[in-house]
């Protein structure tokens, strides 16, 4: 992130980087990779499920992990509740093909509307009340 933060800190001149480290993965020690824990990281299952399905999926994916973040953040979910928003958002969007940004922009304001929904919901039922 170092490089970024220089651009972006000097933008829209470019100063000389030499002093920062490089990644030599040669130097480095080794890497290792694990298989992914979907219980742990269901996040990662629906992101993989979103790119399958194609579509509009990805888009729903993206803006009801937004407003489930931002649930989170503002104590109204739990944490693994922001999947449950995800998936819940996705299962009841569809797939429709996306055809121009019109079409990006209505699947993401019906996303950011399903999640938030959800959102409420959860956070009721985790007070104990409902609507």
């Amino acid at each position: 992130m170092e490089i970024p933060i220089l651009y972006a800190l000097v933008y829209p001149e470019r100063v000389a980087d030499s002093a920062l480290r490089s990644y030599d993965p040669v130097q480095s020690p080794p890497l290792t990779f694990e298989d992914i824990d979907h219980l742990a990281f269901p996040m990662f299952a629906l992101g993989v499920d979103a790119g399958r399905r194609s579509g509009c999926a990805p888009a729903v994916y993206n803006a009801a992990n937004e407003v489930a973040v931002k649930a989170f953040l503002e104590d109204r979910i739990s944490f693994p509740e922001i999947a449950d928003v995800v998936a819940e958002a996705m299962d009841r969007t569809g797939t429709s093909d996306l055809r121009d940004i019109d079409d990006v922009i209505a699947v993401d304001t019906a996303a950011r509307e399903m999640a938030v929904d959800v959102t409420v919901r959860l956070g009721e039922a985790r007070m104990g009340t409902t609507s």
